[in-house]
């Protein structure tokens, strides 16, 4: 079961369906229509895939009230190790995160580099691919380690690590979830951005204004905007559940899946993948006028 209070269970469903139809619908776009170069496009289209699949996981989870459980043990065991707990939900944060880390990353390489840049989208591409499964291994792999599979077929968290090396790595795990998740990549967001800016000016590109469709046309303006929002929202819809995290586990309180505290984070953190198309949209004309066109 994912909400037990009722308040945090409809707000958890509500901006789960939100977060569902407004990141499927660009998605959808996007894949319909390039913006720059195929690197650029394939991680638009990413970010908005892991947010709508993070909703996705979490309005199932919530209205099915039930963990998977088939009749064959093996594959309840693979189950409960690998998706218990909103599992799959974190995977996708992971994911969400770090492709917006490679987001700024690829807009420094495409300023400071651009011969480089557009003669080696093929292998920028696999780079990307391969950061994102170094970081699902890092991440992802050690939550598996905190769950039990109990004689009576049901999943929980484990109540005492069988082992000094799964305690000891689920401890590293929680420094490293904080600082990977939250703090690394508001940082290096922050300082990529920061990086375009810099240069944008140093080439003295002038500042305009559209003011016909309510979009910043200078690449100076608009990237710095881009730089405020992605930052943060990063910081903003983050940090509850970053910090909550860290500091349970200073103070040594196991925190299960369910609980109010535990949902309050996950509620808070479907809010900010409720609000990553809109700032698509703000973000690319095109995009804006196809969305347009779509509701009209």
């Amino acid at each position: 079961m994912l909400a037990e209070h009722p308040y945090i269970s409809i707000l958890t469903n509500v901006f789960s369906l939100i977060g569902i139809y407004d990141n499927f619908l660009i998605f959808g776009i996007l894949l319909e229509t390039k913006f720059g170069s195929q690197w650029s496009s394939i991680l638009l289209c990413n970010q908005c895939f892991f947010a709508g699949f993070a909703c996705s996981i979490v309005l199932t989870t919530n209205l099915s009230k039930l963990d998977a459980r088939t009749t064959v043990k093996f594959i309840d065991v693979i189950l409960c190790y690998l998706t218990s707990h909103l599992s799959v939900f974190w995977l996708a944060e992971i994911l969400y995160v770090h492709n917006l880390v490679c987001l700024t990353i690829e807009r420094v390489i495409a300023i400071w580099c651009p011969i480089c840049y557009r003669s080696s989208q093929k292998l920028l591409i696999t780079l990307t691919y391969v950061y994102l499964s170094i970081m699902v291994l890092f991440l992802y792999t050690p939550l598996t380690l905190n769950r039990e599979f109990y004689s009576n077929g049901t999943c929980g968290l484990a109540d005492d690590p069988k082992a000094p090396w799964r305690e000891l790595i689920l401890r590293i795990h929680t420094y490293l979830w904080f600082v990977l998740i939250y703090a690394a990549p508001a940082l290096v967001m922050f300082c990529n951005n920061i990086i375009i800016i810099r240069k944008l000016r140093q080439k003295q590109i002038s500042f305009s204004w559209t003011s016909s469709e309510g979009v910043l046309s200078n690449p100076v303006t608009r990237l710095s905007m881009t730089t405020v929002v992605l930052v943060l929202l990063h910081l903003t819809f983050y940090a509850y559940d970053s910090i909550k995290t860290l500091r349970l586990h200073v103070n040594n309180i196991k925190c299960e899946a369910g609980s109010s505290t535990f949902n309050s984070g996950v509620l808070v953190i479907l809010v900010g993948f409720s609000l990553n198309p809109c700032v698509l949209l703000l973000m690319n004309a095109e995009l804006k006028r196809r969305f347009t066109k779509m509701k009209y």
